[in-house]
């Protein structure tokens, strides 16, 4: 296109913010190493056939970590909980922070089911695990959505990026504000990983929150998903209005 090489890919994915062409009827995302593809009115293709080039890409990041470890940064956090101030630091990789800038939105099931680094597992986890003994289930999941909630700042993605930007855990913990969906990816991933429970990202039309699915009876608001019954959380007190709507009588949501 024009003086410039593209690669187009057909992704297993859904990709947003991603130019694409529609070949012999297959979607074909245009990708570029910066991440972002400008709008294209034309492009001039080549013909032939190599093998490999018929299968589809995948960003599945299910099995392994994006093992980058060579600048290791350190960040501090503080929270209160039941009158008590907390305090800790947690480890990420700047530069796996700065190759997920270049990694295109996708769907949010991409960035619940990733694969975390080793780097959080040996600090952020480390350090939070110790808070949660002799507690309940319930009181350790409300620990952790205390975490959640006042540990970060908070602002939408257009104030902070002026675009729609999903954060994995890694980039939760460097930039200076997360939203919603941010603050419930990392609280899904602390339940299931500190507490051994199941749990899940729950995406409504205008906001999104997470559930968690106890081994005890625990009174809540709920979901019923493959066969499992999910304890609805709401990770953001900015969206206490949603309580006034019928289906929220009670999501179990710790006041600022």
């Amino acid at each position: 296109s024009n003086d410039e090489v593209y690669l187009l890919a057909n992704v297993k994915q859904k990709l947003y913010q991603v130019s694409y062409f529609t070949i012999d009827n297959k979607r074909y995302n245009v990708l570029n190493p910066n991440g972002n593809s400008r709008s294209m009115d034309s492009i001039f293709t080549y013909e032939s056939n190599y093998k490999d080039a018929n299968n589809v890409m995948s960003f599945d990041m299910t099995d392994k970590e994006i093992a980058l470890y060579s600048n290791i940064q350190e960040k501090s956090f503080s929270f209160d909980y039941e009158n008590k101030q907390y305090n800790l630091k947690a480890k990420y990789s700047f530069d796996l922070v700065k190759f997920y800038e270049t990694f295109p939105q996708s769907e949010y099931s991409l960035y619940y089911d990733s694969k975390k680094s080793n780097i959080i597992t040996s600090s952020l986890l480390v350090q939070l695990k110790p808070f949660l003994a002799n507690k309940t289930e319930l009181e350790a999941t409300n620990f952790l959505l205390r975490f959640v909630q006042k540990a970060f700042k908070y602002k939408t993605d257009d104030e902070q990026f002026s675009y729609e930007k999903v954060l994995f855990p890694e980039e939760t913990l460097y930039y200076p504000y997360c939203d919603r969906e941010d603050r419930s990816i990392i609280f899904v991933y602390l339940v299931k990983e500190l507490l051994g429970l199941d749990a899940v990202g729950i995406l409504y039309s205008d906001h999104m929150s997470a559930g968690v699915s106890f081994s005890t009876n625990v009174s809540g608001d709920s979901i019923l998903y493959d066969n499992k019954t999910y304890i609805i959380y709401l990770v953001s007190p900015h969206y206490i209005k949603f309580l006034k709507k019928p289906a929220y009588r009670w999501v179990h949501l710790l006041l600022p």
